[in-house]
């Protein structure tokens, strides 16, 4: 399983940002035949960010 968080450029269309999470989950997927389940969240850089805060440091 793969669970990846990622931050698209300012100004991209819907189109590009289907492309690129498709192009992501080919490479994978041929690099890392075993990942059957991809989880990729999209979010604004300022959204991930508050996430990180959130988590509990160690």
């Amino acid at each position: 399983m793969a669970h990846i968080s990622v931050d698209f450029r300012d100004g991209m269309t819907s189109a590009d940002v289907e492309a690129a999470i498709s192009d992501l989950e080919i490479d994978i997927k041929d690099s890392y035949p075993e990942a059957t389940r991809i989880f990729i969240e999209v979010q604004s850089f300022s959204g991930h960010q508050a996430s990180v805060n959130r988590q509990p440091k160690t």
